[in-house]
C-alpha cells in the first residue's frame, strides 16, 4: 500500500499539462508517461543516494533533475517537494531536509501509480 500523500495541497498529476505538452496527442502523452514511469524510482535512487552521502553539489543535481521532470509533466506534487528539500539542502541544514525526503518516496510511488492508471490501465 502506498502511503498518504504528503501536506501539499497540489494535485499528483495535473492531466493539462501534459495534454498541452503533446499538443493534444494521446499517443505521445502516453509515450511522455512512459519515460516519466521508467526513470522516475532512479531519478529519487539518485536523490536518497547523494543525499546519504551528504553531497550537496549531487543532491541539488538530482533534486534539480526529479523537479524539472516533474513539472514539465504536471507531477505537481513530486515537483514542488523536490523543491522544498532544495532549500535546506542549499543551506546545509541537512536534518530539517531529511524529515522533508522521507516524503518524496511515497509521494514518487503515488504518482507513478497515478500516472499508470490515467495511462496504462484500461
Amino acid at each position: 500500500m502506498v502511503p498518504d500523500a504528503p501536506r501539499s495541497t497540489r494535485p499528483l498529476r495535473s492531466a493539462e499539462r501534459l495534454h498541452v505538452l503533446s499538443l493534444g496527442d494521446l499517443e505521445m502523452e502516453r509515450e511522455l508517461a512512459a519515460v516519466f514511469l521508467e526513470h522516475l524510482a532512479v531519478m529519487v535512487d539518485k536523490v536518497e543516494t547523494a543525499f546519504a552521502a551528504r553531497d550537496g553539489a549531487a543532491t541539488l543535481r538530482a533534486l534539480h533533475t526529479l523537479r524539472g521532470a516533474s513539472a514539465n509533466l504536471g507531477a505537481d506534487a513530486l515537483a514542488e517537494l523536490a523543491a522544498m528539500v532544495e532549500q535546506p539542502v542549499t543551506a546545509g541544514l541537512w536534518f530539517e531536509a531529511e524529515a522533508q525526503l522521507k516524503e518524496l518516496r511515497p509521494l514518487a510511488e503515488r504518482t507513478g501509480a497515478d500516472f499508470d492508471a490515467a495511462y496504462f490501465e484500461d
